[in-house]
């Protein structure tokens, strides 16, 4: 059995900016303490709530860096990469492996993806960076694409956001503990639970780390009906902070960081941002 990054909840944290566009380093700060008080177990930067691709390969080295220090060692930092290519993706894993990420968390560069290249690039990305990897597979992939991300000593788990569940039971069937399973949308934390799977990589965690990490571990020790409990009335909230404005509208609600979004992004506002903010009502966190 490989050994996992982590066992539980990691956060999909935002990249906050400051008003003028440019990275909130301060800010950044803040949200990593909130995610250590928090409990999380580990921490994605750079990843589908980072604005990977809104961000120059110096940022993306800055946001790691900051979070090393930051952290210091206290949790494992995951640093997102959206590789267009073998070559340029296997060059940036080797420099934020020397920027000090614990690993990677490979995501399809654009939609339509090619699924055989996808699974060429990270295999290409584990010879070049040594770092464990998380794969988030593009639609298509075939269960065969699993098994070959599978037998790599390097990658450890794939990152399922909007897969059908029965096949996400497929690929735990056919890849067994050769390739253990985490949940990238907060609403299917539950039914990947009951397959088994090692976690979550949750953008809702930016806002309730806390409970993000009981609803995994509860159902980790056996207590099932408190975990599901936990997680059922945060489902409306799930899906209003999958969209990262009202994430980021949320986090400032509470004083954790601006709006700002980079383009093509815009903050949120009318009748959404009304919405979100009954939700948040709701669950208790305003």
């Amino acid at each position: 059995m490989k050994r996992l990054l982590f066992t539980g909840s990691a956060v999909d944290l935002v990249t906050p900016f400051s008003a003028e566009g440019e990275l909130d380093f301060e800010a950044l700060s803040a949200l990593l303490r909130f995610q250590l008080e928090g409990g999380s177990d580990a921490v994605v930067v750079g990843g589908a709530c980072g604005e990977n691709a809104a961000l120059s390969l110096a940022e993306r080295q800055a946001l790691v860096e900051h979070a090393v220090t930051t952290l210091n060692r206290a949790v494992p930092l995951i640093s997102g990469l959206e590789p267009s290519g073998a070559a340029s993706a296997a060059k940036e894993a080797r420099i934020l492996s020397i920027c000090g990420a614990d690993g990677l968390l490979l995501r399809p560069a654009r939609e339509g993806a090619k699924p055989g290249g996808f699974v060429k690039t990270v295999l290409a990305v584990a010879e070049a960076a040594g770092l464990p990897i998380i794969a988030e597979t593009p639609a298509g992939l075939p269960l065969e694409g699993y098994a070959e991300l599978a037998a790599h000593p390097l990658v450890l788990a794939i990152l399922g956001r909007g897969l059908p569940i029965g096949f996400v039971a497929a690929i735990a069937s056919r890849c067994g503990e050769n390739l253990a399973l985490y949940a990238g949308d907060d609403s299917e934390v539950l039914p990947y639970l009951s397959l088994g799977a090692a976690g979550a990589v949750s953008p809702l965690a930016n806002l309730a780390p806390v409970d993000l990490n009981d609803i995994c571990h509860l159902y980790f020790t056996g207590r099932v009906r408190e975990s599901l409990a936990l997680a059922l009335p945060f489902l409306p909230l799930c899906r209003l902070v999958a969209g990262l404005p009202a994430l980021k509208e949320a986090l400032h609600q509470t004083g954790r960081g601006g709006r700002a979004c980079r383009p093509p992004l815009t903050p949120l506002a009318g009748r959404a941002k009304d919405e979100l903010l009954r939700e948040m009502l709701r669950v208790g966190l305003l």
